[in-house]
């Protein structure tokens, strides 16, 4: 190992009118470019598996297990490493030496790894427990499966099953000898019993005693079932809490979703999935496809095939029967383990983005017309005014926004205004009329006027809103 000097260095800034020393121990930081550049990824656990310390990328190997967060080992080892990794450790603890296993074959994201696990004691005498460090080192990249390779594939993996076979009854044959030896003990207290019936009074007395202790020891083991009894009933019960709060969650969430098997059967769905698609409790079992929907160019079990057979979600928007927009999202159900176990179908209701896009573009239209668009409210003061409105009137928008329309009508007018606005007031429509305005530079025009009333949605009139055409305009053009 190179000896890195440890003597801290000086880093001088020429823009900086002193020297400011910034300590740096090199051989701090160049050990730990070397250990994350070239040493194998692994992690240091004490003695219940409690995960200390992690070196490298270890997400191949491990990864988080479902549920409350844990930082166990054990738990969070991927297929094919547990039942390894738990006997490494406990020998490692055993022979107190390392341990190495060689040649493993564990699943990570749809592909199998093959690597090499050691297991070594560390020797701190001021931890409070014994610690192990875990070390994965991987000796083949893995082979991405190609429709090609299928021949080469179906062959590793037979492979793979018969060494897994032949680890299976490697144990199995440990645990045949160990039920020998069991069996063979168990002769030879049988073989001591029956001189013991065939002695005295004395050894039946020992006998009734060792008939009471066994009496003690079934109380003890019935003790032992009632509590395991209730902790199977407190499962249960948690159990039954989960459920009910996943319902609940379901029924909270507006917005309707089906889940569907590899056969694209419906599992299950949420109660709000019934204003899009004709579905009742009898239906849970039944094939997509013989289920009726309101929705109009729906291609729902086309879509869901298709995510099956790619993996990949699919997205589009569709009308239903009444009206309403819905997009509707597709995607493949994974569970805990990362297995396609069918489909998602969620459908999220747009009507109102759709109806605001709508109103932005109509929004749009109005700013832009040439024609004078203004809102007032029905006292008259000026809540909108378009760029028609300043070509026609000249006040520009932030002028008239302080201004009240009575400003741009002449005095003779202002009858016919008090009447429009009290049709309006009645709910009654207003026909167009030919009327005149007055421009900032006193200029009087005459103008088409159209009024418009707008209501709440209680459908009480709160505004007006009046389109404004220059009538010599017009005639010029």
């Amino acid at each position: 190992m190179v000896d890195f000097p440890t003597a801290p260095a000086v880093v001088r800034n020429d823009n900086d009118q002193g020297t400011k020393p910034l300590e740096i121990n090199i051989r701090q930081l160049a050990e730990k470019a070397l250990l994350e550049s070239y040493a194998p990824p692994g992690v240091i656990i004490n003695s219940q598996g409690e995960i200390l310390y992690i070196q490298g990328r270890t997400g191949r190997y491990l990864e988080p297990a479902p549920g409350e967060a844990k930082w166990n080992i054990y738990d969070m080892a991927r297929e094919g490493l547990r039942l390894e990794l738990l006997s490494a450790v406990r020998q490692a603890a055993s022979l107190k030496s390392t341990v190495t296993s060689k040649g493993l074959q564990v699943r990570s994201n749809g592909e199998t790894r093959a690597l090499n696990l050691t297991v070594k004691p560390l020797d701190l005498p001021d931890a409070a427990s014994r610690l192990y460090m875990v070390v994965f080192e991987e000796i083949s990249s893995p082979v991405p499966k190609t429709p090609g390779r299928n021949e080469r594939a179906g062959e590793k993996k037979t492979i793979q099953k018969i060494e897994a076979l032949e680890k299976e009854l490697q144990n199995s044959k440990e645990n045949l000898q160990i039920t020998i030896e069991e069996l063979e003990t168990a002769n030879e207290e049988l073989k001591s019993t029956n001189e013991e019936l065939q002695s005295t009074n004395e050894e039946l007395q020992s006998t009734n005693e060792e008939l009471e202790t066994t009496k003690e020891e079934q109380q003890s083991l019935n003790e032992e079932l009632v509590t395991v009894n209730s902790e199977l009933q407190s499962k249960i019960e948690e159990l039954t809490t989960a459920n009910n709060d996943m319902k609940n969650l379901f029924d909270s969430i507006d917005i309707p979703t089906i889940f569907l098997d590899m056969d694209l059967c419906i599992k299950r769905y949420t109660a709000h999935v019934t204003r899009v698609i004709n579905l009742i409790h009898t239906d849970i079992g039944r094939p997509l496809e013989d289920i009726t929907t309101r929705l109009q160019t729906a291609h729902l079990v086309e879509d869901a095939r298709n995510v099956l057979k790619d993996l990949a979600y699919r997205e589009n928007e569709v009308q239903s029967a009444d009206g309403r927009y819905y997009s509707i999202r597709t995607a493949p159900y994974r569970t805990s383990e990362n297995v396609i176990d069918g489909v998602v179908i969620t459908f999220v209701d747009v009507t109102q983005a759709k109806k605001v896009e709508f109103e932005r573009r109509l929004i749009t239209v109005v700013k832009d017309s040439n024609d004078a668009v203004t809102i007032q409210d029905l006292d008259g003061n000026i809540k909108a005014w378009n760029r028609g409105a300043e070509n026609m009137y000249g006040y520009s928008e932030a002028e008239a926004l302080d201004m009240n329309i009575s400003e741009i009508i002449p005095r003779e007018e202002y009858g016919t205004v008090l009447k429009f606005i009290a049709q309006i007031k009645a709910h009654r429509d207003v026909s167009s009329f030919k009327t005149k305005r007055k421009t900032k530079d006193g200029r009087i025009l005459e103008v088409w006027l159209t009024v418009t009333r707008l209501v709440n949605e209680q459908g009480q009139p709160i505004e007006i809103a009046t389109t404004e055409r220059d009538l010599a305009w017009l005639a010029q053009n």
